[in-house]
């Protein structure tokens, strides 16, 4: 059968490598980048729209993010670079940010960018009700125009890395209901759109007026491919040169005497959730023993193949809050010994058990997880294993996707394991504010996570975060495990350096170029 599979996908991935042969294949080597260098080659999915803001195809999204600049590009640490936006200021309380637009920012039908186009582009993700950036703008109270290419934001609560939510793209101001099924792309972008009507392949050729300079390549070929893992075959074929690859097994597709990779940070966290209405888990050493046991590193290595990095708190190292803080995630069971101790448990009969006021607490809890996610089921499977070593014990619980959210909102649950896309913002109300899903309250913590979005200067950023981290790791309001890390593959043939982020995959691919196999 799986034979068969590969033999299919494969004469797709012929005929789509054959698309453009012919009358274009004058327009494969690019003369203007003084070395001759080859097309790029990459894909996407049939588009459901070619506007940015509108399209909930992630792998369009991808394409579309090379033709359209937001007002900031976000790399791995989370530190705001420049795009489309050439500088910014906040208010001392974090409610009033003013962006400064750079003054050689135009569209690709040579019309300038302004102060309208971000105001327009705001407020048309608001209208679109499943817009990806939805999110991004839920905070801004008012946008104004203070200026052809002066913008003023006001939020409706403070917001200390606000700025790290504008990478979605800007589009030019039209129409006040956006006609998405015929959105034609414009964008301030390094390359711009082109539709040679050849079916499977679209073009993006080289912008000569981008702000950000000249390209290396020329032009940017998009193979539209027909969805699932299609890409990694695509890639093993040659017929496309980088792809990113979420699936863990992509190597099984890739020759590595051809091909290179780099990791993509994501800012995906997974945790085991902790029920704090259950009246031993509400008792901080059960939960911080429980955290200090775990074999985070096995999880990782058995669960997700070695792509992921070690957590407790929802804080990757990277990101330029964490202010090079170091933490040894090794298990512990000494150190948890001890903390169960000094606490008044004691180890009989192969658990941990407490009396305190006369009522007899022990170490034996559930874990809740959805039976069809094979990645939970290990990580539950080696979880309940480092826990019973220590004595704790446990029984895992399977149960449909459906009830398993179900359970979770209703608070029938001991423990959980699930995971959350954290906001580059890096509020994490929603993760442990009021009405958080774990029924998790403590004073100190929502005092410090307010503080944290109030503060002004790196140092006082860092600080307010420091104390934020060092209190979650003393109270594990849930027990982290690991930050997901996905991957981008490349051809050797590719030139230049490689720097995808989670949220704009081919950052810097105007940098890269095409040459010769190494």
């Amino acid at each position: 059968m799986f034979k068969r599979v590969w033999i299919g996908l494969l004469i797709i991935a012929i005929m789509l490598n054959c698309a453009g042969c012919g009358k274009n294949n004058s327009k494969n080597k690019n003369k203007d980048a003084g070395n001759y260098g080859e097309n790029i080659s990459i894909f996407s999915y049939k588009p459901d729209t070619f506007c940015p803001i509108a399209s909930n195809n992630e792998a369009n999204l991808r394409m579309l993010g090379i033709i359209y600049d937001g007002l900031i590009s976000l790399g791995d640490n989370y530190v705001a670079q420049p795009a489309i936006a050439e500088n910014w200021e906040k208010s001392a309380d974090g409610l009033v940010w003013t962006i400064n637009l750079r003054k050689n920012a135009t569209w690709h039908d040579g019309s300038d960018c302004l102060a309208k186009d971000v105001i327009y582009t705001v407020n048309q993700i608001k209208k679109i009700e499943n817009s990806p950036y939805i999110y991004n703008v839920s905070n801004i109270a008012e946008i104004t125009e203070t200026g052809n290419r002066r913008v003023k934001i006001t939020l409706q609560k403070p917001s200390v890395n606000f700025i790290n939510l504008l990478y979605f793209p800007i589009i030019k101001s039209g129409p006040d209901e956006i006609d998405t099924a015929n959105f034609k792309p414009n964008g301030t972008g390094a390359y711009r759109f082109e539709d040679r009507n050849e079916g499977n392949i679209y073009y993006l050729v080289r912008n000569n007026r981008w702000w950000g300079g000249k390209t290396k390549v020329e032009t940017i070929e998009v193979r539209m491919l027909p969805g699932g893992d299609t890409a990694l075959y695509a890639f093993g074929s040659g017929t496309i040169d980088m792809t990113p690859a979420d699936n863990m097994d992509w190597g099984k597709f890739v020759d590595p005497v051809t091909a290179e990779y780099t990791d993509i940070a994501t800012p995906i966290y997974n945790f085991l959730g902790i029920n704090h209405k259950n009246s031993q888990l509400a008792m901080s050493e059960v939960r911080r023993a429980i955290s200090m046991v775990i074999d985070r590193a096995e999880l990782i290595d058995e669960a997700r193949m070695g792509y992921g990095i070690s957590a407790n708190s929802p804080v990757r190292p990277e990101w330029f809050v964490c202010a090079n803080q170091k933490f040894d995630y090794k298990p512990n069971a000494n150190g948890a010994k001890k903390i169960m101790e000094e606490n008044g448990w004691e180890f009989k009969n192969n658990i941990y058990r407490k009396v305190k006021d006369g009522v007899e607490y022990k170490t034996s809890f559930s874990i809740l997880i959805n039976e069809d996610n094979t990645i939970r089921e290990n990580l539950a499977r080696i979880i309940s294993k480092n826990l019973e070593e220590f004595g704790i014990k446990t029984n895992v619980i399977r149960v449909s996707y459906d009830e398993y959210t179900k359970r979770i909102s209703e608070g029938d649950y001991d423990m959980f394991i699930g995971s959350m896309v954290l906001s580059p913002e890096l509020d994490f109300s929603s993760l442990l504010g009021e009405g958080n899903m774990f029924f998790f309250a403590d004073e100190e913590m929502q005092f410090v996570m307010a503080e944290m979005q109030k503060k002004g200067s790196d140092s006082e950023i860092k600080g307010t975060y420091a104390e934020f981290i060092n209190l979650f790791e003393q109270i594990n309001p849930v027990v982290g495990l690991f930050f997901e890390n996905s991957v981008m593959i490349y051809s050797k043939q590719i030139e230049g350096d490689v720097v995808p982020s989670y949220f704009d995959v081919y950052r810097g691919i105007d940098s890269l170029e095409k040459g010769a196999a190494k």
